[in-house]
């Protein structure tokens, strides 16, 4: 969930830090929501919201990539905005083939000196694409439902990517 003060520059979740990067999900210049997956600083694969979001208010936002690689990854990556898929632009940039498993670190909230101006709330990150219908799940549990969440540890309904979660921050709730 993210609820934003500035649409410009929202970092949400990324392994991005010059010279080493592998993917980057937030906000940029434009003010659209956008998932980046990278070989190289010059070969990459990203997609672009169509419509901005509003400030002062909260989304629930996912991203999912299926590892699929090659000159086509970007039609392996998916937006979602409130559990639905979000309608995007394709950028392709140089000859992408796979992104690098690298020992960086993620940032939540962070890409290099930039941070996000708002609030996140449940972040998560799994190590496999979680399906549309799991997305819809997750969204489904907590919209207008003040202080309930889908435990993710646990499969329920059309969640079933608990064995795959490799984080997961409440955010103090």
């Amino acid at each position: 969930w993210i609820n934003m003060t500035s649409t410009s520059g929202f970092r949400i979740l990324n392994r991005y830090n010059s010279p080493n990067y592998e993917y980057s999900f937030g906000t940029g210049g434009n003010n659209k929501l956008h998932f980046f997956i990278f070989d190289t600083i010059s070969k990459y694969r990203a997609i672009v919201m169509t419509t901005v979001l509003n400030t002062g208010q909260w989304y629930h936002v996912a991203a999912t990539y299926n590892g699929v690689g090659g000159p086509n990854a970007q039609d392996g990556m998916t937006i979602y905005v409130d559990g639905v898929s979000a309608t995007v632009t394709e950028t392709i940039v140089g000859d992408y083939q796979a992104m690098p498993n690298l020992s960086i670190d993620a940032y939540i909230g962070k890409l290099d000196t930039s941070y996000a101006n708002g609030k996140m709330d449940e972040v998560a990150i799994w190590n496999a694409a979680l399906s549309s219908d799991a997305v819809q799940e997750i969204y489904n549990a907590t919209n207008n439902n003040t202080g309930k969440v889908l435990d993710l540890n646990t499969d329920s309904g059309n969640y079933t990517s608990s064995s795959n979660l490799q984080y997961w921050n409440r955010m103090g709730d």
